[in-house]
């Protein structure tokens, strides 16, 4: 299985709003957005990632084929405002893929590719996603990370704070 994180840009802009149609479809079940009249879900468009600070938008293929997409910017670190982090905006890869560690893969290569401090949010409902970033993070860190919790207007949920050893920007 060839697993492959392609940059993505502003042209790729149509592939990524079809795969956050199935992103938003599995994420219904933790947030409560129905869809609209044409029976799409209702989207804030990728304008606004490409105008974050220091946007990476990937596409995610498995063999080839269209699997998934990862979105990352830089931004300040909730545990310390005045380090740079990377903010781990969105990760989706489809359910074909789920469980056959394509998900690790991804994130490890996004890692090692962008390099410095990160920080992985994961909404309180989504003890998957807890459970897949704890196991994906204390395998890439060797167990040393942090974890710690978020209640407030930034965030709400448990986050992920560890160092890659990757190339540094």
């Amino acid at each position: 299985m060839h697993v492959e994180l392609a940059a993505a840009g502003p042209r790729d802009v149509p592939v990524l709003e079809n795969l956050m149609q199935l992103y938003k479809y599995d994420f219904s079940e933790f947030e409560a957005e129905d869809v609209d009249r044409d029976g799409r879900f209702p989207f804030v468009g990728f304008g606004s990632f490409f105008a974050m600070p220091d946007p990476h938008a990937y596409l995610v293929r498995v063999d080839g084929n269209l699997a998934g997409f990862a979105l990352a910017y830089r931004d300040h670190a909730f545990r310390n405002p005045t380090e740079p982090t990377w903010w781990m905006h969105e990760f989706f890869v489809m359910r074909a893929y789920r469980r056959r560690g394509v998900g690790e893969r991804v994130a490890t290569q996004l890692f090692e590719t962008l390099g410095g401090t990160w920080e992985i949010g994961q909404v309180p409902d989504n003890v998957g996603a807890q459970a897949f970033w704890r196991t994906v993070v204390g395998r890439y860190t060797g167990g040393d990370y942090e974890e710690f919790v978020i209640d407030d207007e930034r965030w709400r949920g448990p986050v992920q704070y560890f160092r890659s050893d990757g190339r540094t920007r």
